[in-house]
């Protein structure tokens, strides 16, 4: 069994002034702008981190690009095994010169090969409503079949999902298949909630998928860490922030949620640039850690009440922002420069300390074109 590395960011975690624990990242753990380069060779290996949960799924679009080197007769680009499964759950490989994909253990095999030394976006949709099963190969569909009633209806939960090659879980060891090996790179796997169509996937080009994400918060890797590769630019004007964040009141005690979202207004109008526009903030209270760890003579006490000599205190806060970036810019600069304004503690003239929790900091780009059917953060 091979170690995995979870992420490429340093972490330190630090207790704050009550119970919540703070970590500070020094690296930003997006993905977009990387690759996973597989060259046959080594013990590589890339797979969905243990920390993630992949839910049961009655609607599913699932993409990766991919860009071979080598043509093998036998290739895995991905592979998902459901526990204690003995077949393929969900999947996609190339098998002679053809393409073959997996859904609930049964599998379709098509003509159509890729290029060798081009990127293909290969994406795969299921639906239980409709019973159709779909594999969309750059926007167009070359298989749209109608599944077996007596199948399941939605995607295992809890599973297994292997990168640039097959697995077998054996006695609770992730077991890696040989001799199947994707020769080449692979980028921007993700998973949506629902289906897509080729129309969609285009729009979406650039998106964050909402179950799984091409991040390291998602995945974990083995001798070959991710390759920066400056020619996969994708732009988007439109991105979502999920963080922590704390507040510290040396003095006063007694803001409101109203008081803490106009406060954070001002942080964050305060660090974006001009071509950074605030769309929305929403605030929901996490926890209050305000403890007195001594035993305060009655002196003390009056003094508190009186409102000197003050204990800080800290009350932490879950902080969804929406912003706009004008013009649009690509997606891995856009996330770095995001990350770099939101990393400094801000300091308010009247004693008030704002900070980010960096380890939840989580910044998505995302798209607007389903408001009114598909919920707009479902994409991002």
């Amino acid at each position: 069994m091979v170690k995995s590395k979870k992420s490429l960011a340093f972490i330190v975690c630090v207790w704050t002034f009550g119970s919540y624990l703070l970590c500070s990242v020094s690296a930003n753990p997006s993905l977009w702008g990387k690759k996973a380069g597989f060259t046959g060779m080594g013990s590589c290996h890339w797979q969905l981190s243990k920390t993630f949960s992949m839910p049961s799924l009655e609607e599913l679009s699932v993409c990766v690009d991919l860009w071979q080197l080598i043509v093998t007769s036998d290739w895995t680009a991905f592979v998902y095994n459901k526990p204690g499964g003995q077949k393929i759950e969900l999947g996609l490989a190339g098998v002679g010169g053809k393409l073959k994909a997996w859904l609930f253990g049964e599998e379709w095999m098509i003509s159509n090969y890729l290029l060798p030394r081009s990127w293909h976006t290969v994406c795969l949709t299921w639906s239980n409503h409709s019973r159709k099963f779909q594999l969309i190969i750059n926007d167009t569909a070359y298989l749209s079949s109608t599944v077996n009633d007596l199948m399941p209806s939605s995607l295992a939960p809890n599973g297994t999902l292997t990168l640039g090659e097959s697995h077998r879980i054996v006695g609770g060891v992730m077991d890696f298949e040989t001799g199947t090996n994707f020769i080449g790179e692979v980028t921007l796997f993700r998973v949506w909630g629902f289906v897509l169509s080729p129309q969609e996937l285009i729009d979406l080009k650039c998106i964050s998928g909402n179950i799984a994400t091409w991040s390291m918060n998602n995945w974990e890797y083995h001798s070959c860490p991710p390759v920066t590769d400056h020619r996969l630019k994708c732009e988007c004007p439109k991105y979502k922030i999920n963080t922590k964040i704390s507040i510290t009141q040396t003095m006063n005690y007694t803001l409101n949620i109203s008081e803490i979202k106009e406060i954070t207004e001002q942080w964050l109008k305060s660090i974006f640039p001009q071509n950074i526009t605030l769309n929305y903030v929403f605030i929901s209270h996490l926890s209050q850690t305000y403890e007195i760890v001594s035993q305060l003579s009655e002196q003390s006490n009056t003094e508190i009440k009186e409102g000197r000599n003050l204990l800080p205190k800290t009350e932490w806060f879950s902080c969804l922002v929406y912003v706009t970036v004008s013009p649009a810019a690509a997606v891995d600069e856009t996330q770095d420069l995001l990350w770099t304004l939101l990393m400094p503690t801000y300091n308010q003239i009247n004693h008030i300390i704002l900070q980010t929790d960096l380890a939840s900091l989580n910044i998505l780009p995302r798209a607007t074109i389903f408001e009114g059917s598909k919920n707009a953060s479902e994409t991002g």
